[in-house]
């Protein structure tokens, strides 16, 4: 039987003149502006594709597909040509990832066997193993979301949220949810909350919580229909779901429930994930403390203060910026002196050991010698290690 999955993805950037919506089908990424509505290819992927991000400074989205994540232009000014992606790293078995627009990283989970999140900049490089989940179980993360500015990581995992620094230091669980169908992650950066999609057959709710919170809140549900992203943005919602008349992107408020919803236009295919861009949010600050720090590697900021991080095989020096390689013995060199040591140590532990034990023999076995004159027959018994003797006649 052949399985066929569909995805789509939604990315949302605010322009003066109205909203554009990054649309990505199972055949291709397309830009949508709910002004012109109007439509416009950006890449033509090999696979369905099933997360997306951007870096807004740089004019960059991002996108996963087949197994891998890629970059291409965030905006086409010509509808009739795609672009060609750049691939940025390998991913294994789970599809979402987040893009660090502060210190230019990339994270994403790799649910294999030795399940973790990983980190690379940009362009691939220098991969790291942040967060080590599990060994010999693959593990299963829906979703992850960082907010760069804090130095915070979340995730979904095995019904939790979960959060650490960007460092994968300090991981706590945020909140133990009663559903365990959450299938998207969304954070608020500027309200410091935390929005959850809780998605199966019968029932779709939007939860909401604090950062340090540990009890989610239903916001939004959906009984007739599926919601199959959201992402917010200005105290707005903005969701794409499905109903028995059709597939629409629609918006309504985040702090009045008894809103109706928008209708902002139709949709021809199924979405799988949407996303927000907020230019004004990926706004650098005035001072870059990591530019300060002038890290060798990576760099995070965390309350704060700027800290260097290293890749694999490598170890921060003393100056707490450059990381050096960590040096390796070469192990059968110090497996034959290991060896050479260990047979020393056995002879001269067997010599001690023979000498106590003549030692010990010798005093409670006395070695008797016979001395025999040849003029008189006189004997004596000479007993060895002692001063007595005997005379014999």
């Amino acid at each position: 039987m052949r399985v066929i999955t569909v995805f789509c993805v939604f990315l949302i950037c605010y322009r003066a003149d109205g909203v554009d919506i990054l649309v990505a089908y199972d055949d291709g990424v397309e830009s949508f502006n709910s002004s012109e509505h109007s439509f416009r290819s950006l890449v033509l992927p090999s696979a369905p594709v099933s997360a997306v991000d951007y870096h807004y400074q740089r004019k960059e989205a991002f996108a996963a597909w087949d197994n891998r994540i890629y970059r291409f232009p965030l905006f086409n000014n010509d509808s009739s040509r795609s672009f060609s992606p750049t691939s940025v790293a390998n991913i294994s078995l789970c599809w979402s990832f987040a893009v660090d627009w502060v210190h230019d990283h990339v994270f994403w989970p790799d649910c294999g066997i030795d399940a973790a999140i990983m980190m690379s900049d940009l362009d691939g490089g220098n991969i790291t193993v942040i967060v080590p989940l599990s060994q010999n179980r693959p593990i299963w993360i829906p979703d992850i979301a960082i907010d760069p500015y804090r130095g915070l990581l979340f995730w979904i995992s095995d019904g939790s949220v979960l959060s650490c620094g960007l460092d994968g230091r300090e991981i706590t669980t945020v909140a133990k949810l009663a559903f365990t169908e959450a299938v998207n992650l969304v954070l608020d950066m500027v309200a410091k909350r935390i929005y959850l999609l809780s998605r199966n057959k019968s029932f779709n709710g939007i939860y909401y919580l604090e950062y340090h919170s540990s009890e989610p809140l239903l916001i939004h549900d959906e009984v007739d229909g599926k919601i199959w992203s959201f992402s917010v943005y200005k105290s707005q919602l903005y969701l794409c779901y499905d109903s028995s008349n059709g597939t629409y992107l629609t918006t309504r408020s985040v702090a009045d429930h008894a809103t109706s919803k928008q209708q902002l236009t139709n949709l021809s295919k199924t979405v799988w994930h949407m996303k927000v861009i907020d230019p004004e949010l990926q706004t650098p600050p005035e001072i870059d403390q990591c530019t300060a720090k002038g890290c060798s590697h990576h760099c995070v900021v965390q309350e704060s203060l700027a800290l260097c991080s290293c890749p694999r095989n490598f170890h921060l020096g003393r100056d707490q910026r450059i990381c050096e390689i960590i040096q390796v013995k070469n192990d059968t060199f110090v497996s034959v002196l290991e060896g050479i040591a260990c047979v020393v140590f056995i002879l001269f532990a067997a010599g001690i050991l023979m000498c106590l034990c003549d030692k010990v023999w010798s005093n409670v076995h006395p070695t008797v010698v016979r001395v025999t004159s040849p003029s008189n027959s006189f004997k004596r018994r000479i007993y060895k290690g002692s001063d007595l003797s005997e005379n014999l006649i």
